[in-house]
């Protein structure tokens, strides 16, 4: 798992959603203090770089049995991440579902208080917070403990108070979507701030006053134009009539820019609007004049606004499919009204989004549902966001909605297109089978891997390894010298090796993993980068993480053709998403 450490949770949270489950609340650990007092610590009998604090060794006493719900706020940040060691591992399992499900519960009670207006945008950010995303992770946590006997019956318990706490936290996005403007609203008014965006004098005139109030604006600051565009879309999107668009639209124009002071008044355009015998001063004669010019322009530009507002017309209702990637939608506010539509198939890894600050967010594909005028409105909107990245959006089959069979055929279609960003599917391994075996295509495969690269094997898994010995094999895997490949057989030592594998390799350096992906019809093989997580040797199945940090993936063994290091691409920015495979050279 990512997360190396345990979430502090609260007893009455877990009293209150049913979940005060004894394996969580009466688990105890043994933990020593540093001179009495202070942080608590594991016990260490000597400092050892990266894994323990400086105080744990010099912490004096014998360790102390405590209830771990009670003192986990008080363990040493450092300590806290050898705290899943000393724990069974179903009690970790438990204890990250308590917190999953308390952090769900807070979600769904946020979202019923918030009181806000409910636009596209706040849809899309709460759809991206929703706790259905860790609905997996949720099953996949509890699934080998559910048949236990020992926390079986606590885990089918944690899993009913999840699985009610996730309908309700459903239910309120629901709500949300209901509340929320129709499509149809969202469409035509971002069409017509489109046409009226795209003539020029709206952006010459919005100038105009800028610089007479202080010069040109600066990319934090909301324009003139800005302020009237957002305010009326808003107030058209929520249903409210021309005169109230208009008006919200004045306000918002007045609270921003109608304070302002004339700082330079060869700004302002001539003729003017105001009689100079009027005013007693020139500072006076300058503000009427600005108060007359952006009280014009919200006039007028509204009246644009109306115009091509009344003139777009939504066509039918019939369903079109859309690859959004670079989903989830939170950064553009005139594109979030897709979040609303239903998603064929999952969503699949899609690299980074590059942000202001020289951020970066995990992006992702997903394939909608849209009717088809939303369709054509949004791939012929701009697709530039604010700061200027673009919103990758690819349209797809129109579905025949009268069809019994439209159902599976648009999931086909899903996949079919979102295997165009990442090939490998996990949804594709489930028709392989109960008992799959290695296609002959994925055994010819590793048999020119074990072709071109020496074998390491006799000396580097030897019964004694030394210190050096080792850091050469790691050495090897990471250059791509040697790389890992499964055995044809079950009863090879390539499991064992993956394991070793698994447990000693830098969890910084990305590796290359060479699978056979698509479904059974039409395989191919290709080339995934990211980072080895896990192997469960009873399932045979790899956890491998996609690059830049996105959901682990379960890939079984029988799809992988080897697994290895890139002396090139070694670095988590270097490295691509996935490339086709290509035979390896001979070392």
């Amino acid at each position: 798992m990512a997360r190396r450490d345990l979430d502090v949770l609260a007893r009455a949270d877990l009293e209150r959603l049913g979940m005060a489950l004894p394996a969580v609340t009466e688990a105890t650990v043994g933990l020593v203090r540093s001179g009495g007092g202070g942080k608590w610590h594991v016990p260490a009998e000597k400092k050892q770089w990266s894994e323990h604090c400086q105080h744990a060794a010099r912490a004096a006493g014998e360790p102390k049995e405590l209830v771990l719900l009670d003192v986990l706020g008080q363990v040493c940040a450092r300590c806290a991440g050898r705290l899943p060691g000393l724990l069974p591992d179903a009690v970790v399992a438990l204890w990250r579902v308590c917190s999953l499900t308390v952090a769900a519960d807070r979600f769904a009670a946020g979202l019923g208080e918030d009181a806000r207006a409910r636009t596209w945008l706040g849809y899309a950010v709460a759809l991206d917070r929703s706790p259905r995303k860790d609905d997996a992770r949720v099953r996949e946590l509890l699934r080998p403990v559910l048949s236990g006997d020992a926390f079986g019956a606590q885990a089918w318990k944690a899993m009913a108070s999840w699985s009610q706490v996730l309908e309700r936290a459903e239910e309120q996005l629901a709500a949300y979507r209901k509340a929320a403007p129709p499509a149809v609203a969202s469409v035509t008014v971002g069409a017509a701030l489109d046409a009226v965006g795209r003539e020029a004098a709206v952006h010459e005139q919005a100038r105009v006053l800028e610089r007479a109030a202080g010069g040109d604006r600066r990319w934090s600051e909301v324009g003139v134009w800005d302020c009237v565009r957002l305010s009326w879309a808003h107030a058209r999107e929520q249903g409210r009539c021309a005169v109230q668009a208009q008006d919200l639209a004045r306000r918002a124009l007045f609270e921003r820019w109608g304070r302002q002071r004339v700082v330079d008044v060869s700004a302002l355009p001539s003729p003017a609007l105001t009689p100079v015998g009027s005013c007693s001063s020139p500072a006076e004669w300058a503000q009427q004049e600005y108060r007359h010019l952006w009280a014009a322009f919200v006039e007028r530009w509204c009246e644009r606004l109306e115009e091509e507002f009344a003139s777009q017309h939504a066509g039918g209702e019939d369903e079109q499919l859309l690859m959004v990637a670079d989903w989830p939608l939170t950064h553009r506010g005139d594109l979030a009204y897709l979040s609303q539509f239903r998603q064929v198939g999952p969503a699949v890894p899609a690299g980074l989004r590059e942000e202001a600050y020289e951020r970066a967010r995990k992006r992702h594909a997903v394939v909608l549902a849209v009717p088809r005028y939303a369709v054509e409105h949004a791939v012929a909107h701009e697709d530039r966001s604010r700061w200027g990245h673009a919103t990758v959006l690819t349209a797809g089959d129109v579905l025949d909605t009268a069809a019994p069979e439209t159902a599976q055929a648009a999931e086909t279609a899903a996949y079919g297109m979102l295997r165009t960003v990442y090939p490998y599917l996990p949804e594709d391994v489930a028709g392989d089978g109960k008992r799959p075996q290695a296609s002959a295509q994925v055994r010819t495969a590793r048999a020119e891997q074990r072709a071109a690269r020496p074998d390491i094997s006799d000396t580097h898994w030897a019964q004694q390894r030394e210190r050096d010995v080792r850091w050469q094999w790691r050495h090897a895997f990471g250059e791509g010298v040697w790389a890992w490949v499964p055995d044809d057989i079950a009863t090879g030592p390539a499991a064992a090796q993956l394991q070793d594998l698994a447990d000693h390799h830098y969890s910084w350096m990305v590796v290359r993993l060479d699978v056979e992906a698509g479904p059974r019809a039409d395989r191919a093989l290709v080339s995934l980068y990211g980072m080895l997580t896990g192997w469960d040797a009873r399932r045979r199945v790899l956890t491998f993480t996609p690059q830049h940090g996105h959901r682990p993936i379960q890939v079984p063994v029988h799809r992988i053709v080897a697994m290895t290091g890139d002396r090139e691409r070694r670095g988590r920015r270097e490295a691509p998403m996935w490339e086709p495979y290509a035979p390896p050279r001979r070392w």
